[in-house]
Parts: structure tokens; C-alpha cells; sequence
């Protein structure tokens, strides 16, 4: 029991420490292309906040999964060393296990569902755009052809 424990407590151990730093890669990913773009567009941050505290809160989320699949995997065994040693403070320890297992899943919840309406606000924004696009390609069709339409009544 104590060995698939332990391993568990490992993979869990890699698990957190790799997610974190995936997630710390990518943040500063975002953050220099940011940059990169107020940079180039200085007016880009401020049409651009929500994308902003988005992909934020989503790292802060996410890294706190990623520390928190981590705890759980050093808790453990110490749990379990608790339960031969000192019944009462591997309750607490394995109350306090479940609390952030439970905790973990909530915070997955939410960057799911974050997730969700955050795209569906963006699909909503590229539909409108595409419209107006397909309006203002309309109305230049439009006028070439009045335009080439003239041409060849004259001739």
C-alpha cells in the first residue's frame, strides 16, 4: 500500500511541478507577444483588457491547480506515515486532502466554464466583424459593377 502510494505521490509530485511550469512557459508566451503587439499598436492593451484578465485569471487557476496537485502529492504519505503514528492528525490530514482534491475540481470547473463563455464571447465578436466585412464587400461589388456597368453602355 505504502509503495502505490508513494508512486502516486510522485506522479502527482511531476504532475503539479510540470503543469506549473507549462503554465509559467506560456504566460510569459502571452505576455511578450502582448508586448510585442502594444509595441506595434500602441491603442492595442486598451481594446484588449479582457483578453487580458482572461488569459490572467486563467493562469492564475491554472497555476494554483498546478500547486495544489503538487500539495496533494507531498500530504500523501505523510498521511498515511500519520495513520500508524497519530490516528487523529491523519483524519485531519486526510480531511485536508479531500478539501483540496474537491478544491481542484471546482477550480477546473470554473476554467471550463470560464473558457467557455470566454470563446463564445469571442465567436459573437468574429461573427459581427464578418458581417460587416461581408456588408462593405457587398457594397464594393456593388460599385464595380455600376462602376463596369457604365463602362459598357457607353461603348
Amino acid at each position: 500500500m505504502f509503495l502505490a502510494l508513494s508512486l502516486i505521490s510522485v506522479a502527482s509530485l511531476l504532475l503539479g511541478g510540470l503543469t506549473f511550469m507549462s503554465q509559467r512557459n506560456a504566460w510569459e508566451d502571452f505576455l511578450h507577444a502582448w508586448n510585442e503587439q502594444e509595441r506595434v499598436d500602441g491603442d492595442y492593451a486598451p481594446k484588449h483588457r479582457e483578453t487580458f484578465r482572461y488569459h490572467h485569471r486563467r493562469f492564475r487557476r491554472r497555476t494554483t491547480v498546478s500547486l495544489l496537485i503538487a500539495g496533494v502529492g507531498v500530504l500523501l504519505p505523510v498521511a498515511y506515515h500519520f495513520m500508524r503514528t497519530w490516528p487523529a492528525m491523519s483524519v485531519y490530514l486526510w480531511l485536508v486532502i479531500i478539501f483540496l482534491l474537491v478544491w481542484i475540481m471546482v477550480l477546473g470547473i470554473m476554467d471550463a466554464v470560464s473558457t467557455y463563455f470566454y470563446y463564445l464571447r469571442v465567436r459573437d465578436d468574429l461573427i459581427v466583424h464578418r458581417t460587416v466585412l461581408e456588408a462593405k464587400r457587398r457594397m464594393l461589388e456593388e460599385r464595380d459593377q455600376r462602376a463596369g456597368g457604365g463602362d459598357q453602355k457607353e461603348e
